[in-house]
């Protein structure tokens, strides 16, 4: 069982994503709060790295089981601290961006993420998921430069917001809040919480 609580913040590129997180663990306090790092990138454990970034292509294809040991670890790591728990993305993102690929051996990956970090996986105790405007994305970013890259950013967003904008999350469209009402908002969240309140700074 996981012995702590969490809070995942999600969203597309260039939502304000990264500046929420850090500005959430900044109202626990580092005493407090730990900020935990989702995406496929700067491998924590031996195997991922080995397995992801191997130039021989046969061992790059057990990759997908490097990535669930990853993922396990990031969580599990945590395991027991008496800290709050801040999620910057998370593993849903992984199954949805590839969920509309058709070929064969996308089709087992996919399954084999789903399988392993699906339903059986740990789910944060509340998640705020940030939503905006591509365009407005697009003026945040200064690393999209190719049309391939927007309408990849296009689509994971309509994705993103197919699977987020549920009743159990919280929806925050930060086009049309700021920062500060973002925050707002979000502690207002989790003043709600007993779980949360009474660790607020």
């Amino acid at each position: 069982m996981i012995k702590y609580n969490s809070i995942c913040v999600v969203g597309a590129d260039g939502t304000g994503k990264s500046t929420i997180v850090r500005l959430v663990a900044e109202m626990f306090g580092k005493e407090v709060s730990v900020v935990q790092y989702m995406g496929q990138k700067n491998w924590e454990t031996g195997i991922a790295k080995f397995f992801a970034e191997h130039p021989l292509k046969m061992i790059r294809l057990v990759r997908p089981i490097a990535v669930i040991v990853e993922y396990y670890y990031r969580i599990y790591k945590h395991n027991g601290l008496k800290k709050v728990v801040i999620f910057d993305r998370y593993v849903d993102e992984l199954i949805i961006s590839l969920r509309d690929e058709m070929k064969w051996k996308r089709r087992i990956v996919v399954g084999i993420y789903k399988l392993f970090l699906g339903n059986r996986f740990y789910h944060p105790t509340v998640t705020f998921y940030l939503t905006c405007d591509v365009e407005i994305s697009l003026s945040r970013k200064d690393d999209i430069e190719s049309d391939e890259q927007v309408e990849a950013l296009k689509k994971i967003k309509g994705e993103l917001d197919r699977y987020y904008m549920k009743e159990e999350n919280v929806v925050i469209n930060t086009g049309l809040n700021s920062i500060e009402n973002t925050l707002k908002i979000i502690r207002n969240r989790l003043q709600m919480d007993q779980r949360f309140g009474t660790l607020l700074t």
